[in-house]
């Protein structure tokens, strides 16, 4: 994986492994007469809420999936690419790609989002007190641009039944960033 962001290797730590479902459900401690509704794939309207940016401590598993929720809102739901700065390092790979992708959805009026079967699991790779490098694999089945109409004008379906990615988070002042991201390809060519 190409990184510019070089991960400090004198405290390192077993890989742990930790299931998390890529869609939050809202706890309340008041019991509702009806479910609530389940958060939209895309919006145009603003009217979905971002989630929360738990991007503090040592959760590193709830780290990620925090960042990489928010990520996903911002791609369906909010073409703002000021919005990389809460979820990426300023001037890292993950920084340039949110900007980019977001700028292009944004000029072109259009959403993006991926479809899932299946809950993400996150693997820890490694983690110091300033970087941590994760594994996580998905269940998608596509990708899909949609436009204001909810025509879906682009989608690529996933070849295979998960796709796993490297992720190295870092972590400035008090709060963790996305650095940079990059599928793994684990498949070997002799």
């Amino acid at each position: 994986m190409a990184s510019r962001t070089s991960a400090p290797s004198r405290t390192t730590t077993q890989p742990t492994t930790t299931t998390i479902p890529r869609t939050a459900v809202p706890s309340t401690a008041v019991p509702r007469t009806t479910a609530p509704s389940p958060r939209p794939l895309y919006s145009f309207d603003d009217s979905v809420p971002p989630p929360h940016v738990a991007n503090t401590g040592t959760d590193y598993e709830k780290i990620l999936q925090s960042l990489l929720d928010y990520s996903d809102f911002v791609r369906a739901h909010r073409e703002d690419p000021a919005l990389a700065v809460k979820f990426t390092a300023p001037g890292s790979n993950s920084d340039a790609a949110a900007r980019h992708t977001v700028t292009y959805l944004r000029d072109h009026g259009l959403r993006g989002f991926v479809v899932r079967n299946g809950p993400s699991e996150i693997r820890i790779i490694s983690r110091t007190p300033s970087v941590f490098t994760a594994r996580l694999t998905e269940h998608i089945v596509t990708q899909q641009l949609v436009d204001r109409a909810g025509k879906v004008v682009d989608q690529r379906r996933m070849p295979r039944p998960t796709t796993t990615y490297q992720f190295v988070v870092v972590h400035i002042g008090d709060c963790w960033y996305l650095a940079d991201g990059s599928i793994v390809n684990d498949e070997v060519h002799l």
